[in-house]
């Protein structure tokens, strides 16, 4: 909405007439058989006015699109296991040797283009 933002009564009935929880009859929008308003923004009004639908409304919308929420078990650790070495370390390790060996193997192709071009080496830096 122009100057508020964006609505939450206005997306509860966009997704709750695409869902099919709000019922759209032209420009009318009804609830449960019961007309809520004419236009969005009268379905908005309604749904502000009367706080107890549109929570009704939303929790309809958020049983069909958000799966259900898995409880806690006391088996399971709520922090990682600290004698492991974290997968990030891993990562950067990886990185870090990846880009030593293409280091080692750009110098050694450039003195060998150094060598090929007639170039004399003080300190040679690869096996002949």
């Amino acid at each position: 909405m122009y100057g508020q933002g964006i609505s939450r009564e206005g997306e509860i009935i966009e997704l709750g007439s695409s869902l099919g929880i709000i019922e759209k009859s032209g420009a009318w929008y009804a609830y449960k058989g019961n007309r809520i308003g004419q236009g969005k923004d009268n379905a908005r009004a309604y749904l502000l006015a009367n706080k107890e639908v549109a929570r009704e409304i939303e929790e309809q919308v958020r049983a069909k699109l958000l799966p259900p929420r898995q409880q806690r078990t006391a088996a399971r650790p709520i922090r990682p296991d600290r004698t492991r070495t974290p997968a990030r370390w891993h990562l950067a390790l990886g990185i870090f040797l990846g880009a030593l060996d293409l280091v080692h193997h750009v110098v050694g192709f450039l003195v060998r283009d150094f060598q090929l071009l007639g170039g004399r080496t003080v300190l040679r830096l690869t096996e002949a």
